[in-house]
Parts: structure tokens; sequence; C-alpha cells
């Protein structure tokens, strides 16, 4: 995703550039951009499920093959009510039905789900496209997603639980509630080897007996085995309350700051942090203090861009970090243990058990993706021909890259 910090902004003593969304964010020969050693705040969508009418899913295919490459798989299985589905790269799936006479039990609709590795994988200027192209179809959103990430890591899931919620361990009755916007909340930890792995809190209920809102805070460090060093606030959003939500992103049409607002305003909109335990007959929000952390990351949410820049994984990258770094070692080795040994070592080292992480695979993806020539689309000419009109379309607006 992109967002343009102002000019005179600083960050970590440098003036913060565009800042992207995902690791697809920049294509092509571009001079690499960075912010200092952390990437502020950001925020952006994690998930985007809804359904369609039937009538359109062969637009609908065509326009997830334009987004998510045109490789997919069709399975002869589906999830909720339907029992076919197309398959794509990063999880990306369509719902339908084999039989149409089945369709009465979804509504003569078929539904979409991107998931966040799929959005993460695409520009906020695509983003802002697919969202317009889906709602020409009558996209109807049941599930939306959203994030803010905070690099600084200003509080931890374990402190606002501790500060924020406590219930008598033998009773399970609730002691201390302080926060607004949601009527239950829950702690979700988890070991593993005796470290922490999971250090979570959420707010409200999923599902039917939820509001249509759902919000935690996790650990992403502990989540993302390290890729992610930052505390996350993600909403989930639901029925009318993502539909709300996603009309009022489709009003934004392709403006990447009221975007970024927008989202923050979802984040730091659906709850408040309020010492209520120091009031405990005061039924007047108004008159609680809130808590100084909370201040703090509604001060940061308002000042957050859309996803920072990362550079991309690529084939021809990866070749040339192995011909440059490893190569020596690799000659050593091999005169050490002489060919035939070498070969086996090197096969079954890279036989062995996978050690592909998404970026990986998302360059597998799109060197595949290159290879087809002659197709229609090539998804990353496209990737690449849009970051290049968002360059323009900043540099009319007078905005410095």
């Amino acid at each position: 995703m992109v967002a343009c910090t102002d000019a005179n902004t600083m960050v970590n003593g440098e003036s913060p550039v565009r800042i992207l969304w995902g690791s697809y964010s920049q294509v092509g020969n571009e001079p690499k951009r960075t912010i200092g050693k952390n990437p502020s705040w950001q925020v952006g969508p994690h998930w985007l499920r809804g359904s369609v009418p039937m009538e359109y899913r062969e637009q609908v295919v065509h326009l997830l093959c334009l987004y998510f490459g045109k490789d997919f798989e069709k399975k002869s299985y589906g999830r909720w009510m339907y029992d076919r589905s197309y398959e794509w790269a990063f999880g990306v799936s369509l719902f339908y039905h084999s039989d149409e006479g089945k369709a009465n039990n979804t509504k003569d609709k078929i539904t979409i789900d991107i998931p966040g590795s799929a959005l993460d994988s695409l520009t906020i200027w695509v983003i802002t496209l697919l969202i317009e192209e889906l709602n020409k179809l009558k996209f109807g959103v049941s599930r939306m997603d959203i994030y803010f990430d905070d690099y600084e890591r200003i509080v931890t899931p374990a402190q606002i639980a501790r500060d924020v919620y406590r219930i008598d361990p033998d009773t399970r009755e609730v002691l201390r509630a302080d926060f607004s916007g949601y009527r239950r909340a829950d702690r979700i930890t988890a070991m593993n080897k005796g470290k922490v792995c999971k250090d979570m809190i959420t707010f409200g209920r999923r599902g039917n007996s939820g509001s249509g809102r759902y919000f935690r805070i996790y650990d992403k460090e502990l989540e993302s085995d390290g890729e992610n060093k930052a505390v996350r606030y993600e909403l989930e959003l639901s029925g009318d309350r993502a539909k709300a939500a996603f009309a009022t992103l489709v009003a934004c049409g392709k403006d990447e700051i009221a975007v970024a607002k927008c989202m923050g305003n979802f984040i730091g909109g659906s709850i408040d942090f309020l010492k209520r335990h120091e009031k405990p007959q005061e039924k007047n929000l108004e008159r609680f203090d809130r808590w100084q952390w909370w201040d703090t990351i509604l001060e940061k949410i308002g000042q957050a861009k859309l996803r920072v820049y990362r550079e991309p994984k690529t084939m021809a990258k990866a070749v040339e970090y192995i011909d440059r770094q490893t190569t020596a070692t690799l000659q050593m080795i091999k005169r050490t243990y002489g060919p035939e040994m070498f070969t086996n070592w090197l096969e079954s080292l890279v036989d062995g058990p996978s050690r592909l992480k998404r970026e990986h695979l998302r360059a597998i993806a799109d060197h595949q993706a290159a290879k087809h020539g002659g197709l229609e689309y090539d998804l990353v000419s496209v990737r690449a021909s849009m970051v290049r009109f968002e360059q323009k379309l900043l540099s009319e607006k007078g905005v410095c890259c």
C-alpha cells in the first residue's frame, strides 16, 4: 500500500518517504527507499470476504486471475454450503455450486475469500482498483479485517490485560473491566518448550453471538516467528458493520490518505480503555480518565500510514545473493568432499524439509507468471505499471517520493 507523509515530518531523524503496502509495493529497478530502522506505524486491510451474484462467476474468475495470477486449482470440494471451489496462491478462494439447483441454499450467490496474505501482495492503488471492481459486481461484503501495527511496542498485550481485565480465579467473577465498546474480554496465551509463543487479549464475540465487531490485540512478533516485531491491533468486522466499512472505503476512491484515515478511525473508534475501576458507581463514560498508553496509541493511529515498503524477494535477487555471498563457501565444500559427496549433500539439503516462507512462495509464483509469455495479463507487469502510475499521480500532487 502507498501513502505519503507530510514533507516536514521527521521519523528517527529522517524524512519519511512513501509508505507502501506489501512486499510487492515496488517492482522494477527503482532505487531502494528506507525510513530508518523502525517502519513507524502501519494500517491496512487484513481480510476481505463476500458474495456476488452467481451469474458473475466468469467475471470474478477473470478478476482474481488479473490480481492474483492465472494459475489456480479447481477443487471438488468447498466450504460452508458450497461443493466446488477455485484456489489461487496466498489462500485466495472462490466458492460455488456444481449444480445450479443448489444455488437457492446460498441465495444464488458465490463467495470470494481474500485473506491478509493475499492483500499484502498488492499496492494500495491495486487494492482500490480491486475494491472498485468488486463493487461493480455487486459485492456484498460479509467480513473485513483491518489492522494497526505498533512497531514501537508502546504497550504489550500482557500489560494491557493486567491493566484493564481482572477476574477472580476461583469464582471467575470479573473484578476489573476497564474498557468500553465490548462486554466480554478473553486472555489467550500459549507456551512452547518453556517459552511464550502466543500473547493475546480479545474483546467481543465472533459469529452469530457477536455484535459484528471482534477486536484482538496480540504480539505479532510471536505469531510471525520474529518476522514482524509489532504489537498488532486488529478489528474484525462482519455483517452490516462490514458493509458500512466497505462502503466507506469505496467512497474514498483512490485517495490513499483518505483510506489510511478511514482505517485508523475504524480501529481507534471501535474500543476505548478507561479507568472505570476508579469510579465503580459512575455510569457516564466521559467522566473516566483514559489509560495513558491508549491515549498514546490513539495519537499514533492518527499519524499512521499505510504499510511500509519492504523490498520483495525475486528469483534474480536470490541467484545474485548465492553468487555473491556463498559461492566461495560452496567451492570450499565441493573441493573438500569431492564432486559426488558434494552433489549428494546439496541435493539432500534442498530436497529436505521445506523452509520456504510466504515471501519465497510469492517469488516463485511471480517468476512462473512472468514466464507465461503471450498471456493477456502478466501479473508482474501489471503491478509495475500500477506503481509507475502511483508515482506519476504523487508527482502531479507535488508530493516528494
